[in-house]
């Protein structure tokens, strides 16, 4: 595992996004977290990591923070099994969220256009716009209504 996380934060590191964490940072939580999913979901979180490291590449989205592309069927596969999976890495919110919200976390992973209703608000850039994401993704956008209720009422640690 120290090499998977080794060569998946050089990656990001070489993207050189403003708002991602050091690269040691990142090793460390991918050191922390890696068992966790690896035990979990192993088949799902070693082709995704497969895919990482071979086909697909790092970008940094609207935010400034790296973004995998190529890899969504992995991610998808790997987000369904370990949405909810406890990792050491977890603020107070998103335990929180894997406890009180998982079954609508998972709605959302599962939504159709999940992904792209994601791609679209990260790249909107006023309210008009991540307006028109939800339209053009009724979907996701359902499901992220869904969660965000369910975690608006749950989790008060992640409404700071």
């Amino acid at each position: 595992t120290p090499l998977v996380c080794q060569a998946l934060c050089a990656k990001n590191a070489a993207a050189n996004c403003p708002n991602d964490p050091e690269e040691s940072v990142c090793l460390s939580e991918c050191q922390d977290d890696i068992s966790a999913y690896t035990t979990a979901c192993p088949a799902e979180t070693d082709a995704m990591v497969a895919c990482f490291k071979t086909t697909g590449t790092v970008s940094c989205d609207s935010s400034g923070e790296s973004d995998v592309d190529g890899c969504d069927p992995q991610i998808v596969t790997w987000g369904g099994c370990a949405i909810c999976v406890s990792s050491p890495s977890d603020d107070a919110c998103e335990q929180c969220q894997k406890q009180s919200c998982c079954a609508q976390m998972q709605g959302f992973i599962g939504a159709q256009d999940a992904l792209a209703l994601d791609e679209c608000v990260s790249a909107s850039t006023n309210p008009a716009c991540q307006d028109a994401c939800e339209a053009q993704y009724p979907a996701a956008a359902q499901a992220v209504d869904t969660l965000v209720s369910c975690v608006t009422g749950n989790c008060p640690a992640c409404l700071n």
